[in-house]
């Protein structure tokens, strides 16, 4: 009795190797496509946080009144010019200089997180192949 025949041991087939290496590469382009997925909606995310930080400054340069000294400023410019340190107090004073470093740090922390995912992978997420 041979070895073979006590183990009972059978050949692999002769496309195994292939069809390994075929199923490794099919989840290599899955998981990039899946990286690619979540990357673009992190972007369209950003992107809305951006849209609503945008409406969240204008809302409170609105509630400064700061278009009533950009109207002064159109209308008037040889009073803002001979009062110019009043004018620039003033506008400093009532800008909601939070607001807006806030809103604007928002997207910037979404971005550096998406920046930061994307290098995860060794490539750029954003491109199609």
């Amino acid at each position: 009795m041979t070895v073979e025949q006590e183990y009972n041991l059978c050949e692999a087939p002769a496309d195994l190797f292939d069809r390994v290496m075929q199923r490794l590469t099919t989840e290599q382009r899955q998981q990039l496509t899946r990286a690619r997925l979540w990357y673009r909606v992190g972007v369209f995310t950003v992107g809305l946080m951006s849209v609503f930080s945008g409406v969240i400054v204008l809302q409170a340069l609105q509630a400064a009144g700061l278009d009533q000294y950009l109207a002064l400023v159109l209308l008037d410019p040889e009073m803002v010019a001979l009062y110019w340190q009043d004018f620039g107090m003033g506008l400093v004073e009532s800008l909601p200089i939070m607001t807006i470093v806030l809103a604007c740090l928002i997207p910037y922390g979404g971005m550096m997180i998406l920046r930061s995912r994307g290098r995860v992978h060794g490539a750029y997420l954003g491109a199609v192949v």
